[in-house]
């Protein structure tokens, strides 16, 4: 299997599992070798969760943590558009990430596996519809305002007589 970057360079790719552990490994050109390793667990409430990242450069051992939780329901992967890892002396991006633990998969691995459906990290509420629903509020806020205003107009009634003879406009076609 082969991770191909910017779709003009081909990395050779090892995977492995263990136990509750995904294990990555890259090996480059000059023998640079990158090794990821993933750190599932399970929560009785039928979600799993990526604890710790591992990562490892020319055998330079480093710990990253999330900048936010990362947890799907069983069956489910997770993805995000851009996930970033960072400790003290590193930060690693992932553009793109999915990932979803071998052992908590819904159908069996087989070199032709695809990922489950997505768990996405964007929340419902994406800045474009928290707009869309402020404009609409401050819309329904003027359209209120204008039917009451509208409710409050009086007819001048002043110089009519109830006593008297109304007034009738015949109109001849």
């Amino acid at each position: 299997m082969c991770l191909s970057y910017c779709r003009t360079t081909s990395i050779p790719v090892t995977y492995s599992v263990s136990n509750q552990s995904d294990v990555i490994t890259l090996t480059g050109v000059n023998g640079t070798t990158f090794q990821v390793i993933f750190q599932f667990t399970k929560s009785g409430n039928s979600y799993w969760y990526l604890q710790d990242i591992h990562l490892t450069v020319n055998n330079t051992s480093f710990n990253q943590t999330t900048n936010g939780t990362i947890y799907a329901p069983l069956g489910f992967s997770y993805a995000c558009g851009n996930q970033v890892f960072k400790s003290t002396n590193l930060a690693v991006t992932f553009p793109q990430f999915q990932v979803q633990p071998t052992s908590y998969r819904s159908t069996p691995r087989t070199r032709s596996s695809k990922f489950d459906d997505p768990y996405n990290c964007v929340g419902f509420t994406t800045i474009p519809i928290w707009s869309g629903l402020f404009v609409t509020f401050i819309l329904l806020l003027i359209m209120t305002f204008g039917i009451t205003m509208m409710m409050d107009i009086k007819t001048m009634d002043r110089f009519d007589d109830a006593k008297g003879k109304t007034i009738t406009i015949n109109t001849s076609e």
